[in-house]
């Protein structure tokens, strides 16, 4: 529906902003290739117009080679991409719940390869129409006088290559940082649910039947939460209407004695959880008491709160013994909720797994307020399979009605919730990795064009006596010119990208310092690695051969 699939535009919107750029680096690489291989082929096609060919059938031939090369390149990477995306779906979603949502599909169809063809069809008239018309139109018997001797490119050529390869370089710059701040926006993720051990613990949900009353469910959960304590097969269990990183159900917050919010109050998230929740979880309290048996019965109206809503609200007051009024934004109730009284301050979970900080969470008595449904969380003394089909029996006795489904190991129900970083940064880590490989071989390809161009030049300077190290460091500087032009596109164009994933990033800086000089850093060794390879090796010819050959 469009509800679900609206939170998920902007990553679709990423990721195939993503593959646009891979298709660029693509376009860029072969396009520079092609130039290079035009230069060599020059004679070749000026002898093919002083023979009466005109241009525009020069145009025709070189267009058709591409095309060729384009339709190849299609069949074998529409199989390749079938086996990638079959392996990556089977590795992507091992869970019981599934980690995708319902709708996407990992199966290749008529519109993908419709898709596919014709974008190879236009990534070949793109990196072909540059370099046929700039071998089209040189003048043949300029060319024809050339070829043998010099072998330098023209000016335009150089102008064209050099502006492929600083493409190339901030393309990959730009997905490499988006790369890294998904990894660590990942890691904190990970981090920022320290509090939580999950080691252990297995979880499943309850559904109650819509039409029974409050007291009813009220009653059922308690006589849940009173089976799961004794089963001895158990040694910790709790209920709670969400578990760790699904969200929670928004409040309106009100503070006896303090200012309403306006126009609107504050907004807190609100669980409803078990006595033993916080000792199951392994979550400490750090001050007040635990919540009771009693708690959340009329006139006992008690509540724990998390140490980020004592952050946000009582930065300089004792929070113990406070009382606030939680109302449903919602659901706006005839008459002023009751007062509740903060008993204690645990450590903060977080319950939504996209938010930059913890949030602010209340946690109730499910006494008090007993919902639609529920999370059981226990911790088993022996095998998962078992303990299972020993609660189901046990709930069968109360409520044969009652289903339980949803049954697994509760690391892997929060590492659901992490999905969408996950994916993201796995799919943006395959691209970067595939644009790094493309930009290290465009790189080298334009460079070592450029070095056989100047044989002739390196093997007479080095007859000259010119030392080795001199004469690489001179291409080495020619050839980081573009390089250093695409790192700072690519920077400027990585701070923009940052932007675009603030909101999937947690506790990551979109302009994090540290993720953009590694980057940037990594990609300037890959290219000037390329560039040495290919001038130590231009030199490494004996001078006397190559003026021999010229």
């Amino acid at each position: 529906s469009e509800r679900s699939v609206a939170p998920q535009r902007r990553l679709l919107l990423i990721l195939m902003t993503a593959v646009g750029f891979v298709l660029l680096i693509a376009c860029a690489n072969v396009g520079g290739l092609l130039l290079s291989r035009s230069t060599r082929r020059s004679g070749q096609m000026a002898l093919h117009k002083t023979l009466g060919a005109s241009r525009g059938q020069i145009l025709r031939q070189l267009l058709v080679e591409s095309a060729l090369l384009a339709s190849v390149a299609c069949l074998l990477g529409g199989a390749v991409a079938f086996v990638a995306v079959r392996s990556f779906a089977a590795r992507l979603v091992p869970c019981q719940l599934g980690c995708i949502p319902y709708w996407i599909e990992w199966t290749p169809d008529g519109r993908v390869l419709a898709f596919l063809v014709l974008t190879g069809l236009a990534a070949s008239l793109l990196c072909g129409v540059a370099p046929a018309l700039q071998v089209s139109g040189h003048d043949p018997n300029d060319v024809l006088r050339q070829t043998g001797r010099t072998g330098r490119t023209t000016r335009t050529m150089r102008y064209w290559t050099n502006g492929l390869v600083a493409a190339e370089i901030a393309l990959t710059l730009v997905l490499l940082v988006g790369t890294g701040l998904m990894a660590r926006s990942f890691v904190a993720l990970y981090r920022a649910t320290g509090a939580v051990d999950g080691t252990g613990l297995l979880t499943f949900a309850m559904r109650f039947n819509g039409s029974d009353s409050t007291e009813a469910r009220r009653a059922l959960l308690r006589a849940v939460e009173d089976r799961l304590a004794a089963m001895p097969e158990l040694s910790a269990s709790t209920l709670a209407s969400v578990r760790p990183l699904e969200g929670g159900a928004e409040r309106w917050l009100e503070i006896d004695g303090h200012p309403r919010g306006e126009p609107l109050p504050p907004r807190v998230t609100y669980v409803t959880i078990g006595d033993d929740y916080f000792e199951t979880l392994g979550v400490r309290l750090l001050a007040g008491r635990p919540l009771g048996p009693l708690d959340g019965e009329p006139g006992r109206q008690s509540t724990i709160v998390n140490q980020r809503f004592v952050d946000v609200h009582f930065p300089d007051e004792d929070p113990l013994g406070q009382r606030l009024r939680l109302s449903n934004p919602r659901a706006p109730a005839d008459h002023p909720p009751p007062w509740i009284t903060i008993v204690g301050v645990s450590a903060s979970v977080r319950q939504r797994s996209h938010d930059y900080e913890a949030e602010p969470v209340v946690y109730f008595p499910f006494r008090g307020d007993p919902g639609a449904g529920a999370a059981a969380i226990v911790r088993p003394r022996v095998d998962a399979g078992p303990v299972v089909s020993r609660i189901r029996e046990e709930i069968a006795q109360l409520d044969r009605d009652l289903p339980l489904f949803r049954p697994m190991p509760l690391e892997e129900a929060m590492a659901v919730s992490r999905t969408r970083q996950r994916v993201l940064m796995t799919v943006l880590g395959l691209f970067a990795g595939l644009a790094l490989i493309l930009a290290s071989v465009g790189v080298y390809g334009v460079t070592a064009h450029a070095v056989a161009q100047q044989t002739r030049e390196v093997g007479i300077r080095m007859a000259l006596g010119a030392p080795r190290a001199r004469v690489v460091w001179g291409f080495m500087r020619r050839s980081m010119a573009p390089v250093a032009v695409g790192l700072a596109l690519g920077a400027a164009g990585a701070v923009i990208t940052g932007r675009v994933l603030s909101g999937l990033l947690v506790r990551t800086s979109a302009t994090d310092p540290f993720t953009f000089l590694v980057c940037a850093t990594f990609v300037a060794l890959v290219a000037l690695s390329a560039c040495l390879v290919s001038a130590r090796h231009a030199t490494s010819t004996d001078p006397v051969s190559v003026l021999r050959s010229t």
